[in-house]
């Protein structure tokens, strides 16, 4: 891809994974089957095993050649044509960016393209952003799974997303004009972008907040607000948006 890159999830990575996903507060694995770990040997462990297996089958997501993340396809069966993406595991420095999205672009590409007819989605039903996630990237969702597995001795329903090879040639022209480098001149305008694209997605009129840490080295971005507001001012489009949806736009010290 352009800023990211998939490898074969393997033990090399371990480090790189651990200090990424060290500084998030814990939520990220609220609706995982798997973490936190509690060290480095934990998370080593895990993808021991995890590297192992061919499904699920886990890449690790590498930025400027750091693994910063992990995603799998499971439920793989060429036979009808059908793939599942899952075990989607982004650090806090990957969440919201340009390479999150193309990460799983690239999955959806390569699916449909080697001959797969449909490519699947499925979350906890209460996990609110991975259901923004699915039909953010083009999924129709199909439904509720009622109690279909227990996590963590809680039941879970589960929802279901899915995207078919006809509707692929779509998503695939609006993902290549989303990632295309135009639309992106710095990480700032980057990080707008994907927020104003949420405003777009929610259902209510209240006003989207805009939060950017500049002191915090592992947050998304580190930026004051005033540079936001300056990115906003110099691309009428996304100001526009920006008016639209009611951002505001404050920083937050999180060091």
């Amino acid at each position: 891809g352009r800023v990211c890159r998939l490898e074969p999830l393997s033990p090399e990575h371990a480090e790189n994974l651990y200090e990424a996903v060290r500084h998030d507060d814990g939520s990220m694995w609220t609706y995982l089957y798997t973490g936190p770990f509690a060290d480095r040997n934990q998370l080593s462990d895990w993808i021991k095993g995890a590297s192992t297996t061919t499904d699920p089958l886990h890449f690790a997501i590498l930025v400027d050649g750091v693994a910063v993340g992990t995603i799998a396809y499971l439920r793989i069966t060429p036979g009808h044509g059908s793939i599942e993406l899952g075990h989607v595991t982004y650090s806090p420095c990957l969440r919201r960016t340009r390479a999150a999205t193309e990460a799983v672009y690239l999955l959806m590409r390569f699916a449909f393209t080697t001959g797969y007819r449909r490519f699947e989605w499925k979350c906890d039903a209460l996990n609110a952003p991975s259901r923004r996630a699915a039909r953010r990237f083009g999924l129709t969702f199909e439904g509720i799974f009622r109690k279909g597995h227990i996590i963590n001795g809680r039941s879970r329903d589960t929802a279901w997303y899915a995207a078919t090879d006809k509707e692929w040639p779509k998503l695939e022209a609006v993902f290549e004009r989303w990632l295309d480098p135009a639309n992106f001149t710095d990480a700032v305008t980057d990080y707008a972008i994907t927020f104003l694209d949420e405003a777009e997605r929610r259902d209510d009129t209240q006003p989207i907040f805009l939060y950017l840490a500049y002191t915090a080295p592992h947050w998304p971005i580190q930026a004051p607000a005033d540079r936001v507001h300056e990115v906003l001012a110099q691309h009428p489009a996304l100001g526009k948006r920006a008016a639209k949806y009611q951002v505001m736009v404050e920083s937050v010290d999180r060091a």
